[in-house]
């Protein structure tokens, strides 16, 4: 093995480490909006399947792939647990702990395919340097510490890239099948999986030379031929396999109105319909918001710095004519274009640019390290440094959130320590913190809960929850001053809180509710937070001002308010 593979051994271990560590956290409990999703509509399918013998998820959100993978692990595990007499003293496989082991283990195995992908296209050099980077990069690892299928996607892309590579540099029969094939799983994981067809042409026309950017042509007369069929109709065709849906169920497939669909969730991202939780994204700019917060806070600023340098550096280089950039940029331009122009920019949704932007920086920097002009190689070699260094403290910073119970949990032991039974508590219905469930969910039948529901008493499956009417400031006046009466605590998270404190332009009542809230002019004191932030050697990073889900699903805040007036 030669030393390059030593290096990958070892950087995969450094992502591993990260990736598995505190894979438990939360348990038992999943305070990931998206990753409970899954997991709930994974158990509702193990139960059709043996109800009806059904394999429909009836989920269009995402593609089938995720929820099969899960299931079976899952069952395999329980039947494994049943077979071996309960070696581990445990009853059953945690569903929750089972799909964290996954997506824990393909965000590791992106590393190597990243590695793949840039030594096919350029050197080991460059493979290892942009392993490196993604190994240590904030964003990839914090999804993998959840079952959220967004870095199972990734994984099938990566390594998808990695033998559209071989299809360009060398053409062989077996690199197009294994790119329809993984092209198919990416697809088959979340319909973000399909700009990757993107590539996959492009490498077949650079291939052919069917296709050049300057002077910008396309060669129809060669572009089509039967490896092309072949790679589209695996890749089309293994969709279809595993996630027949769109044809055997479509009125349940293509369904509005409900947030399993597909179709609502794609009126939801551009902005057509806006419910309360993307509110947060009113008044951020297309593009510059994915610069500013959801890719700096991501990659943290030297990574981010480099990488954007390198995607420059990329797009010049594919300007005259290199076609292995080319590659490259036929997925994050087209992917990042799409992205970036959505009203939602949640942070998960710029982790399929994430690795090849760890690429592109690698790909800047490796050729300088070597540049016969001194300054120039000290340089960059100075930057690649600065920018593992750096990345590695936020990564080791972050695992501060993960080395301690979440701040839910905390709160959960306060409340059963220290607030008199009988007591009663106003809490805000709320996808994360669920504090609303606390008599069952969290067996605390000892407090009476009120809920102050900012969706009224709609449903989801109600248009109006993708697209709310809000109503009369006098109303909400009214309904939120009135949650007050009778309230000897109120436990509340930054969920809605933060949100309306950004925006008192579109909403001024409940702007000045949660501000005199905070500044104790409701008769209520804050009397205790929970918070935990990224942190190492003492050194703390504030992301306060990071996306909310950013923060929310891993390290809110928590705030419980006491009644102080008589």
């Amino acid at each position: 093995m030669n030393r390059y593979r030593w290096l990958l051994v070892g950087i995969t271990l450094v992502a591993a480490g990260f990736r598995f560590y505190g894979f438990w956290w939360g348990y038992p409990y999943s305070f990931h909006g998206d990753e409970s999703f899954v997991f709930t509509m994974t158990q509702r399918l193990d139960q059709r399947f043996r109800e009806t013998g059904s394999w429909n998820p009836q989920v269009s959100t995402y593609g089938s792939l995720p929820f099969y993978v899960l299931w079976i692990t899952w069952r395999f595990a329980e039947w494994l647990v049943d077979t071996l007499g309960n070696p581990f003293g445990i009853d059953s496989a945690p569903i929750m702990l089972i799909g964290r082991l996954i997506s824990a283990s393909l965000g590791t195995l992106t590393v190597p395919a990243l590695y793949l992908l840039g030594t096919r296209l350029w050197s080991p050099k460059i493979g290892l340097l942009g392993a490196a980077f993604l190994a240590v990069a904030v964003s990839p690892l914090r999804e993998s510490h959840f079952y959220a299928v967004d870095t199972m996607m990734v994984f099938w892309a990566v390594l998808a890239m990695a033998f559209a590579a071989g299809v360009l540099q060398e053409g062989r029969r077996r690199d197009y099948l294994l790119t329809g094939t993984l092209s198919g799983l990416s697809l088959s994981t979340k319909a973000a999986g399909l700009p990757l067809l993107v590539p996959l042409v492009t490498s077949h026309l650079l291939r052919v030379g069917a296709f050049s950017l300057r002077p910008f042509k396309i060669d129809v007369r060669r572009a089509f031929d039967r490896r092309l069929g072949l790679m589209l109709g695996i890749a089309l065709g293994l969709f279809l396999l595993i996630n027949p849906w769109p044809i055997v169920d479509a009125r349940n497939y293509w369904a509005r109105n409900a947030n399993y669909a597909l179709a609502t969730q794609f009126d939801v991202v551009r902005g057509a319909y806006r419910p309360f939780y993307t509110m947060h994204f009113e008044h951020t700019l297309p593009y510059l918001y994915l610069i500013t917060n959801t890719i700096f806070w991501g990659l943290g600023p030297a990574l981010e710095a480099v990488a954007l340098i390198g995607l420059v550096y990329s797009i010049r280089k594919a300007w005259l004519g290199d076609k292995r950039d080319l590659l490259v940029l036929a997925w994050v331009i087209p992917y990042g274009l799409i992205v970036g122009s959505w009203y939602a920019k949640f942070v998960r949704y710029v982790l399929p640019l994430l690795p090849f932007l760890s690429l592109l920086a690698a790909r800047w920097l490796v050729p300088w390290a070597s540049h016969p002009v001194s300054w120039r190689k000290w340089l960059a070699r100075a930057l690649i440094a600065v920018t593992l260094v750096t990345t590695t403290f936020y990564a080791l910073a972050y695992m501060n959130i993960y080395r301690q119970p979440d701040t839910r949990l905390q709160a959960l032991r306060w409340i059963r320590e220290n607030i008199p039974p009988g007591s009663t508590i106003l809490v805000e219905r709320d996808s994360t913190l669920k504090f609303n469930q606390l008599p069952t969910r969290y067996k605390m039948p000892q407090y009476r809960i009120k809920v102050l529901d900012h969706y009224g008493q709609v449903e989801q499956t109600d248009p109006q929850f993708f697209n709310p009417t809000p109503p009369p400031p006098d109303q909400v006046r009214e309904e939120l001053y009135s949650s007050l009466e009778g309230v000897d605590y109120i436990i509340i998270s930054d969920t809605w809180m933060g949100r309306y404190l950004e925006l008192p332009d579109l909403f001024p009542v409940e702007h000045e509710f949660y501000t005199r809230l905070r500044n104790g002019e409701l008769g209520f004191r804050l009397i205790k937070t929970f918070k935990v932030y990224p942190e190492f050697l003492g050194i703390r990073i504030i992301d306060d001002n990071a996306e909310l889900t950013f923060r929310l699903f891993d390290h809110p805040w928590i705030y419980v308010f006491k009644r102080v007036e008589q």
